[in-house]
């Protein structure tokens, strides 16, 4: 008896503290519509458009890639976005992130909404990967030797195996990294059997052009690539994923078979020149 009443007591007491903490919560809501009506007003818009926006790509890359089935994956780009914008895309159903600057990442990483998967998409040095490597879900720019043997050794002293996709330098862009097409094949067999890679498929990145039809060529290139490649057996690798096309592009890309693209000003709007996020103190750019 006297059991049953701590536990009603109990029952209540986490009741009332329950209530108390919601309560607080809605304090803290109203206080902040009071001394930032506009910071609110201008969050809520912008979730709204981002929204909105997201699913006009949707709608539009369905569209494009009907011959193909499956839409390709709507990857957020957010280099050189605020924490806060970039949390606004939970709202619109997007859990996977892209980001290419180390000291970017990590100054704002511990303020996103943990339920992001991270993608990395920038060109990586290799003294920097031991700063991410516990935290990239996919990493899309494997793009020389040199970097698929330090990412191997880390991932292995780690106890584990970094999934990657391989850049391809599709146009023969000399100012651009990736591994050439001819040289494709041996690169996968040389590196798809180490134990801290995972080669989950191919990344790339078109040349600039005013004319997007222009660069049907080099898409369709690669989507012929990595068919070639699904037909061959080449241990440790699997063609899962194609990776090409950003905001200005990706309608073209999604028509010639990309299952990934990667977008960003398409999401947020035009991103400001030279813009970075708000750094934590303590933080410093290198």
């Amino acid at each position: 008896m006297k059991q049953d009443c701590e536990q009603g007591l109990d029952r209540e007491l986490n009741q009332e503290q329950n209530s108390e903490q919601k309560k607080n919560s809605e304090r803290e809501q109203i206080s902040e519509q009071e001394q930032n009506p506009e910071r609110v007003l201008n969050q809520e818009q912008e979730q709204e458009r981002i929204i909105e926006r997201v699913q006009m790509l949707r709608e539009s890359l369905a569209l494009a890639a009907r011959r193909f089935g499956a839409p390709p994956q709507l990857l957020a780009v957010t280099k050189q976005q605020q924490p806060e914008r970039i949390n606004l895309l939970a709202a619109a159903g997007i859990r996977e992130i892209a980001e290419s600057r180390v000291q970017e990442w990590q100054a704002k990483a511990g303020q996103l909404n943990p339920d992001f998967a991270l993608h990395w998409i920038g060109r990586l040095q290799t003294n920097k990967i031991r700063y991410i490597i516990g935290q990239v879900y996919l990493l899309h720019s494997l793009d020389r030797p040199a970097l698929a043997d330090e990412l191997g050794r880390y991932a292995e002293q780690a106890g584990r195996r970094v999934p990657a996709l391989v850049q391809v330098n599709i146009a023969g862009e000399t100012q651009k990294a990736g591994v050439d097409p001819g040289d494709l094949v041996p690169f996968l067999r040389q590196f798809g059997q180490h134990p801290g890679l995972d080669l989950q498929g191919l990344m790339a990145i078109m040349p600039l052009a005013e004319d997007t039809e222009t660069l049907r060529p080099y898409f369709r290139q690669m989507r012929e690539t990595f068919d070639a490649l699904q037909k061959q057996t080449i241990s440790g690798v699997s063609m899962r994923h194609l990776s090409m096309g950003m905001s200005a592009d990706c309608t073209v890309a999604a028509q010639e078979g990309a299952t990934i693209v990667r977008v960003g000003s398409a999401i947020f709007g035009p991103r400001p020149y030279g813009a970075r996020p708000t750094l934590q103190e303590g933080t410093s750019w290198s």
